[in-house]
């Protein structure tokens, strides 16, 4: 009786016949389900994102003169405004 070799991959498994499976890892097909602005923003992320809004806000008149607590309710509208019109 002769010996015969059968392939097998680099693993030692012998192939399977049949479709390929792919997760979609190699071309970059995974989760193209979800939308590209699902980022949910946490609590830290708003309120960096308000400071900053405020920041420029006292930044655009020099920072003389106004309320940084009217500048950061300012930006809070602003922002949440933002963040909203993102959702829909």
């Amino acid at each position: 009786m002769i010996w015969e070799e059968k392939p097998t991959n680099a693993a030692g498994v012998p192939p399977v016949k049949g479709k390929p499976v792919h997760d979609g890892l190699a071309t970059g097909q995974r989760n193209r389900e979800a939308p590209a602005n699902s980022h949910i923003i946490t609590p830290e992320e708003r309120w960096h994102m308000i400071a900053v809004a405020a920041y420029y806000r006292a930044e655009q008149r020099g920072f003389m003169g106004g309320n940084p607590a009217e500048d950061w309710v300012a930006a809070e509208e602003e922002i949440d405004t933002l963040l909203s019109d993102n959702k829909q």
